[in-house]
């Protein structure tokens, strides 16, 4: 992990995979995620993902680079909700993370979508 201190990876740790809950096919808890980070050699940070100030925060916070004094690379894990801001999908996470949407769902989903996001933004203006 020389030289890369300028690499931030984000992690979207929402607990599922294409097809299970997380914990059915791999046993990840929260705080393995981080430590397998770390045993590589990365920074850790981890942040509640479904919270506009906490990432807004942990993005202004990142050091800058420094290519004098290298240091490590970081990654940020979110833990969020698959689904957030879309109730349906919200709702049955599993259902929705590999469905496809029929075009009546889509624009609902595209109107909750830019709701949602517009909410989350009022929270770092």
């Amino acid at each position: 992990s020389k030289r890369l201190d300028s690499v931030v990876a984000v992690v979207d740790f929402n607990h599922c995979s294409a097809s299970f809950v997380c914990g059915e096919n791999l046993k990840w808890e929260n705080k393995t995620m981080a430590d397998a980070w770390r045993a590589f050699g990365w920074n850790a940070i981890e942040i509640d993902g479904t919270k506009m100030q906490e990432l807004d925060k942990t993005f202004g916070s990142l050091p800058p680079v420094d290519l004098k004094n290298p240091g490590k690379p970081t990654v940020i894990i979110a833990y969020s909700t698959k689904g957030q801001g879309v109730d349906y999908m919200q709702a049955a996470p599993q259902a929705w993370h590999i469905g496809g949407l029929d075009d009546k769902k889509l624009e609902e989903t595209y109107i909750a979508i830019d709701r949602y996001t517009d909410e989350r933004l009022k929270e770092v203006q």
